[in-house]
């Protein structure tokens, strides 16, 4: 054959051959371009919210952060600061504040020294008055004659009479070891302040500072009286 020949014929083979070798690559081709989006489709995205994440995390180490360092430094001053201004412990923890019958009697004390005598004073009294005055007492106190104990003992002629000694009575010991006489000056002191004039006495009566009520409180008492005591 002439070399003509021998170039047609090889041209023809190749275009017999073509349409086969086609459809034996088509597939391959399609097989990796199947395979390629698999794989495109199988990666993870990039998230949106990718620097917001990583900008919010940054930002609270950063307040984090700021906070533990305020911490740290107020902690540090504290420990400066004791050493610099240290205060030894006092050798008394507490002090005792006189009581409530010490400070009675002083009040009492007080009262005492600036009121006019008791005879002056029932001079000027208001039996009366005192009649009044007394009758917040008649839950523990009876005042007409032949009356019985109640919390407190009768005193109908307690001027006068001696200290702790009506019948039928439980008197407190601090009462009963007084001794003497309700006279007037002691009348007057025990009204004022009895916790006062008697301490541990079962008296709950906080007392009348009030001097000329006090008058009129025991001029009322002279009156509950067969024949009432002589004014000193």
């Amino acid at each position: 054959l002439s070399p003509a020949t021998k170039g047609i014929r090889a041209v023809s083979l190749i275009r017999v051959a073509k349409p086969p070798a086609k459809r034996l690559i088509r597939p391959a081709q399609h097989h990796v371009r199947v395979r390629r989006e698999r794989l495109r489709a199988a990666q993870p995205k990039p998230s949106k919210s990718g620097a917001h994440t990583t900008m919010d995390s940054f930002e609270f180490n950063k307040i984090a952060g700021a906070v533990l360092g305020t911490l740290l430094f107020i902690m540090g001053l504290g420990i400066l600061s004791d050493g610099i201004f240290h205060h030894s412990a006092p050798k008394q923890s507490a002090y005792a504040l006189p009581s409530a019958e010490v400070e009675t009697a002083s009040a009492g004390a007080v009262a005492a020294a600036t009121a006019a005598p008791i005879g002056e004073r029932l001079a000027k009294a208001d039996a009366k008055k005192g009649e009044g005055l007394v009758k917040a007492c008649s839950a523990c106190h009876v005042f007409d004659k032949g009356g019985a104990n109640k919390v407190g003992p009768a005193l109908y002629g307690v001027v006068q009479r001696s200290i702790a000694s009506h019948e039928g009575f439980a008197y407190s010991d601090s009462l009963k070891g007084k001794g003497g006489k309700w006279d007037y000056a002691s009348l007057d002191h025990f009204i004022e302040a009895p916790k006062g004039f008697a301490n541990g006495t079962k008296m709950a009566y906080g007392g009348e500072k009030d001097a000329g009520k006090r008058a009129d409180i025991i001029a009322y008492l002279r009156s509950l009286a067969d024949a009432p005591a002589p004014l000193q």
